[in-house]
């Protein structure tokens, strides 16, 4: 999953209580954050963007990270990766595991950063503590291929164990068959001994 795709997948369906967001628009909402979501599902980035500034302002991580990504792809605003990388940190420092998760992609791609392996290891390992499956799959990813990180292909698995039990992870599902053909029994045994391990240490979070 490209980080663009990561992006796109951290959009959620929110309600709660009737907030009027101008132009006789009446929306459903109980934060600035989920104003900005529902504007921007309504195809409205000016309000989306004005909604999650007024959320960032106030700290609220969600809106820190919803308008950091804006600025990661330049989508109704002029890109700037200083300065969404700027405002995904203080959403990761906030704790949010998506966060995490996008700063482990930026540092495993280099996307605006000297490409930093161990920093994207360090980072998507909060994110999966987090409950992230994009994480642990491409923390999975990172283990097979011995990128920043000695090669453990028993790991690997065990990260994929995880990544597909959330149902909405495909490429993990797929990793899984593939992983699990190069493996020994006894080695698969071990994966998922080690998954059971990582899944009790995770604590999950909002996204």
């Amino acid at each position: 999953m490209r980080l663009s795709h990561f992006v796109a997948s951290v959009i959620f369906t929110l309600t709660a209580a009737t907030v009027s967001a101008g132009n006789d628009i009446q929306i459903r909402v109980k934060s600035d954050y989920e104003a900005g979501v529902q504007m921007a599902e309504r195809g409205d980035l000016n309000m989306a963007l004005i909604f999650f500034g007024q959320g960032a302002e106030k700290g609220d991580a969600k809106s820190l990270f919803a308008l950091g990504t804006y600025y990661h792809s330049g989508q109704g605003v002029e890109k700037d990766l200083p300065k969404a990388r700027a405002l995904i940190e203080r959403a990761s420092a906030a704790g949010l595991p998506a966060a995490h998760a996008m700063l482990g992609m930026i540092y495993r791609e280099g996307q605006g950063v000297t490409k930093d392996s161990a920093r994207a290891i360090s980072y998507f390992k909060q994110a999966s503590d987090g409950c992230s499956d994009i994480a642990q799959e491409k923390l999975a990813q990172m283990l097979y291929a011995g990128e920043g990180v000695a090669q453990d292909r028993i790991e690997a698995l065990a990260y994929l164990y995880v990544a597909a039990n959330s149902q909405e992870n495909p490429d993990a599902v797929a990793g899984v068959s593939h992983v699990e053909r190069e493996l020994s029994e006894a080695q698969r045994e071990q994966a998922k001994v080690r998954s059971f391990h990582i899944a009790q240490a995770m604590q999950c979070k909002d996204p």
